[in-house]
């Protein structure tokens, strides 16, 4: 299964981390995008337990503090319509290692409307 995370840390800029995750990390990391000055969305196969231990040992010397958190879980805001895309697109999305059922898989209801402003969505 694929997980989509919200990482919020305290450290070096997100893009310096992004660079890092999407080159050296590959195996733990599938794709990243930057959020805010400090905030990543992550796409991972690995629990945010597993995901914290790679990042905390992997910028152990320039990250003071992490949270990882499950996108999938309640959440709003509003951010770049580009940031809730990458949500969508990676939140719970079964691998090839992951049994499909298909009387067994949920759907998902997401909000999509948009905001006043175009560039943004729930």
């Amino acid at each position: 299964m694929i997980y989509a995370y919200v990482v919020i840390f305290k450290g070096p800029p997100a893009k310096v981390l992004s660079q890092v995750l999407d080159t050296s990390l590959r195996t733990s990391v599938l794709d990243s995008y930057v959020c805010f000055e400090n905030t990543l969305l992550v796409a991972s196969e690995l629990s945010a337990t597993d995901l914290s231990k790679v990042l905390k040992t992997q910028f152990k010397k320039s990250i003071g503090h992490i949270l990882v958190l499950d996108a999938g879980t309640d959440r709003n805001g509003w951010l770049p319509k580009s940031a809730w895309e990458f949500i969508h697109r990676y939140d719970r999305q079964p691998t090839d290692d992951d049994e499909q059922d298909d009387d067994e898989q949920d759907e998902i209801d997401v909000d999509t409307s948009t905001s006043p402003d175009d560039e943004y969505e729930t």
